[in-house]
């Protein structure tokens, strides 16, 4: 089938969800037949709490790296600038650099912008590079692997909460968003940031002529998807707030500072996996956006070369560092 008209429907009105995903795989679809082949460096975003053990993950794969990698510190800040720095003070910028990295940066964004752009124009992404590692924000929204570096909950502390959740006024909230921005110039690329990150976004920007007929099909879906009646409040699974983000992550490493909290670390990997081989838990947190691909979850005592969680999580990062050949 064409993928432009996979945006299109007929008959029934479709809901939310439905919209959403016909109208990406017809952005997907047609961005993958125009891309001009990457010869970007592999891009790796490792998110947590504070002092989970981020940098201790970075320094890792930077010991066993000869290729050239380069780490940048995000930080989201309030304001409508962004601002790069590398001061020769900052500790964590300190203990980078002795790792091994080829050039570090601190760099603060608004993430509310756009600064897909700006930041492949920092001074750090001038350097030569095979890979990028960005730490704690995430202002690219797109990346070959989500990493998530997360302590060890303590006793009867929950990866999976239930919660009331009214379906129908979130939809329509969204779609009344959706329609709004798509009847905007260049709304669709800011529609396919918003779904399927930076880079596709951009892409529609750059050349939107092609996508003009998903645009008009996605506003007549949502206007479709609005005139749906109004459903009960739903009870559904999600992810209880100190772990937000670890959903999305291919590979979570869970920080075991001490032997006796391996046992509750080894809980939340297996809570972890079950985000994807339980059909109730991946529809209500992954939804149709998810991937029901294996990813690799483990508990890791990142102080130790030797443990094998660690060895096994450092060996995943490095494979996509390798993925994207320096020449």
């Amino acid at each position: 089938m064409d993928t432009r008209q996979l945006g299109a429907q007929t008959g029934a009105p479709l809901g939310m969800e439905g919209v959403a995903f016909r109208g990406a795989l017809a952005v997907l679809g047609m961005a993958r037949a125009r891309a001009a082949p990457m010869t970007e460096p592999s891009l790796i975003h490792v998110a947590g709490p504070p002092e989970a053990g981020k940098t201790a993950l970075i320094e890792a794969v930077l010991a066993r790296s000869d290729e050239p990698v380069l780490v940048a510190r995000c930080i989201p800040i309030s304001g409508s600038r962004t601002k790069e720095s590398a001061p020769r003070s900052d500790r964590e910028l300190q203990r980078l650099r002795r790792a091994g990295a080829a050039a570090v940066a601190r760099y603060s964004f608004p993430p509310e912008r756009d600064v897909f752009v700006d930041f492949f124009e920092t001074g750090l992404m001038l350097n030569l590079s095979q890979a990028v590692i960005l730490e704690g924000g995430d202002p690219l929204g797109s990346y070959d692997l989500r990493v998530f570096v997360a302590p060890t909950p303590a006793a009867g502390e929950p990866l999976l909460v239930r919660q009331s959740y009214d379906a129908s006024a979130a939809d329509r909230r969204r779609l009344e968003h959706w329609d709004e921005l798509l009847r905007r110039p260049n709304g669709l690329s800011a529609w396919a940031e918003d779904m399927l990150g930076a880079q596709v976004g951009a892409m529609v920007e750059r050349n939107p002529s092609p996508f003009e007929d998903i645009r008009a099909n996605l506003i007549a879906g949502i206007k479709k998807a609005r005139a749906l009646p109004r459903g009960p409040l739903q009870q559904r699974w999600a992810i209880s707030e100190r772990w937000q983000g670890i959903q999305r992550a291919g590979l979570v490493v869970v920080n075991v500072r001490h032997q006796d909290q391996r046992g509750s670390a080894e809980q939340l990997v297996q809570d972890v996996l079950r985000l994807r081989r339980e059909p109730e838990l991946f529809d209500d947190i992954l939804g149709w956006r998810g991937s029901r691909i294996p990813i690799t979850a483990v508990a890791a005592d990142l102080q130790d070369p030797n443990d094998a969680g660690r060895k096994k999580a450092v060996a995943r990062v490095r494979r996509v560092v390798l993925s994207r050949p320096l020449w």
